[in-house]
């Protein structure tokens, strides 16, 4: 039998709910994107599968007592929020390299950044350096608040 977890890391029903509302409504806006059809019977299906799926996550997180906390600066959704200017300049970078005769000059760049505390934060803070294609997270040092990448084309060199 599964052991709950102690009165600290319980979280009140609501919030719970409240949690499984938010990866149902992501996991049905990923069923509509990928199922491309807005017919009732897929919606309903879609509805179906994203619910099993928020359930799932949520059980999965209640269990590994896995939280993120946004710090008050908001670092990482103004981060977040530069994704997808920066896929764009990434994907052309990456692609104009492909197109040349000669290989692209990459690099490794230790970046300096407010690395978060706990693993759920050092998560998404790799995975939003790692998103566009043309940097790649090879290592997070938060004892020295950065972060080892590489780079397919080094900026300001030729691509």
């Amino acid at each position: 039998m599964s052991e709950r977890p102690p009165a600290a890391h319980r979280r009140p029903l609501r919030r719970r709910a409240l949690t499984w509302l938010v990866w149902w409504v992501l996991m049905m806006g990923l069923w509509v994107m990928v199922d491309d059809s807005i017919q009732f019977d897929e919606l309903l299906a879609g509805a179906g599968a994203a619910a099993l799926a928020a359930l799932a996550a949520e059980i999965a997180a209640y269990q590994a007592s896995v939280r993120l906390r946004i710090g008050r600066d908001g670092a990482l959704i103004q981060e977040a929020l530069r994704l997808p200017a920066q896929l764009v300049k990434d994907t052309v970078t990456v692609f104009a390299a492909l197109a040349r005769t000669h290989p692209p000059q990459g690099e490794y760049a230790e970046i300096g950044v407010d690395v978060p505390s706990g693993e759920a934060g050092q998560v998404v803070a790799t995975g939003i350096r790692s998103f566009t294609p043309n940097t790649f997270v090879v290592s997070l040092s938060p004892d020295r608040a950065s972060i080892l990448v590489h780079r397919l084309v080094a900026p300001g060199g030729k691509p």
